[in-house]
């Protein structure tokens, strides 16, 4: 993979994409071997600070460690730009997964803002789910 490439054109991050590759974005998982994945640690982003203007994180926060879960955040919010957006999408109904993450957040770093906050009723098509939209 050529990096230098890749971190002077890239802006937008796929957290954690898995085989749901987005395009326009950079798709990170350390677990999978695809063309258009950078294979990376989410622990552990190899982006310079103030470097992304968005990250896309679907579905990967739920399924670390609690104790990892500080780590991302930190690593997120070093490599976003000010007034960079965080989109913190679960697939979960769960308020300490969802809401009261987000509250705790905002009390933690006061240099976020929410800008957008929407949840999903589970249904006949799906468990439900959570969306917020941090902005640094």
């Amino acid at each position: 993979t050529n990096w230098s490439r890749i971190m002077a054109e890239s802006v937008k991050l796929h957290l954690g994409c898995g085989p749901n590759i987005k395009p326009g974005y950079t798709n990170v998982d350390a677990w999978v071997d695809h063309p258009e994945v950078v294979k990376a640690d989410i622990l552990d982003l190899p982006w310079d600070a103030d470097s992304v203007d968005e990250i896309l994180s679907e579905h990967v926060f739920e399924h670390i460690e609690f104790e990892q879960e500080e780590r991302l955040w930190r690593g997120c919010f070093r490599v976003l730009k000010p007034g960079g957006r965080l989109v913190y999408s679960t697939c979960s109904i769960e308020p300490e997964e969802n809401q009261l993450q987000v509250q705790r957040l905002l009390r933690k770093n006061p240099e976020l803002r929410l800008d957008f906050i929407q949840e999903y009723c589970p249904d006949n098509k799906s468990d439900g789910g959570f969306q917020a939209l941090l902005v640094k």
